[in-house]
């Protein structure tokens, strides 16, 4: 028979609920209905977890990025007319993980009163400094190859602006050629912070760590000293494709 299952800890997951109603509705997936969804607020959650995993629907395992949260009720709360724009490689990750993050870090910020949060956006609660700054806003952007233009204009001249790509490595070279006309202010707080794992051989976040690695600064993490981690499942990783496999990295 074809084993489609090799590593230790997925094989004995997927075999120890053989026979039952486990099998039939976790070992097998279906699309049951697709509905259009308009845009509604949200409300973010948070767990004690020093990890940050909690459990989602169909116990569907979700992760906090917490790091990109951070920075951006930072931005927003440490300098008035701070502009953000925060986009990843898809938009259901941008909608689902990247912009729950965000929110849930200004949920739980002392000055959280200061500001009105949406799906889409972040801005302040109150109408008469929103009205006076307009550009002080936080924007969750979606994009695709022919469509670039919410990274298109970015100017905020004497202020800041922050431009996060959530899972650089999947996001188009147009977006990163749009978002470089943002750095042509003078006297203004220019950060742009782009954050992945090194999927692609080719395309502008490859780039930040070859052919343009002297106009970024760059950090690599390797997952195994990342405390909360499955070590275990890295080594199986490592042991079954090679630490040097494109897989294993």
């Amino acid at each position: 028979a074809l084993r489609l299952i090799r590593l230790s800890i997925r094989l004995q997951w997927s075999t120890s609920g053989k026979g039952t109603n486990r099998e039939a509705r976790y070992l097998k997936r279906w699309i049951d209905m697709i509905e259009p969804v308009p845009d509604q607020d949200a409300m973010c959650i948070e767990v004690e977890a020093t990890d940050g995993l909690f459990l989602a629907n169909d116990f569907i395992v979700t992760h906090n990025s917490a790091l990109v949260g951070q920075i951006v009720h930072w931005g927003l709360s440490t300098m008035p007319g701070t502009m953000v724009r925060v986009t990843a490689v898809k938009e259901d990750q941008l909608r689902t993980t990247t912009w729950p993050e965000i929110c849930k870090w200004f949920g739980l910020g002392l000055n959280k009163h200061w500001f009105k949060i949406t799906a889409t956006a972040i801005t302040p609660a109150d109408k008469e400094s929103s009205a006076l700054m307009p550009k002080w806003r936080a924007d969750a952007m979606t994009w695709s190859e022919n469509n670039a233009v919410g990274f298109q204009g970015l100017h905020n001249h004497g202020r800041r602006i922050i431009m996060i790509f959530d899972e650089a490595s999947g996001i188009h070279d147009v977006v990163w050629t749009a978002a470089e006309g943002a750095l042509t202010d003078a006297d203004t707080e220019i950060i742009w912070i782009c954050f992945g794992n090194p999927t692609e051989n080719t395309g502008r976040f490859r780039e930040c760590f070859g052919a343009r690695a002297s106009q970024w600064v760059t950090k690599n993490i390797d997952a195994r000293q990342v405390e909360g981690t499955n070590r275990q499942y890295y080594d199986e990783l490592i042991q079954y494709y090679g630490e040097d496999s494109d897989y294993a990295r």
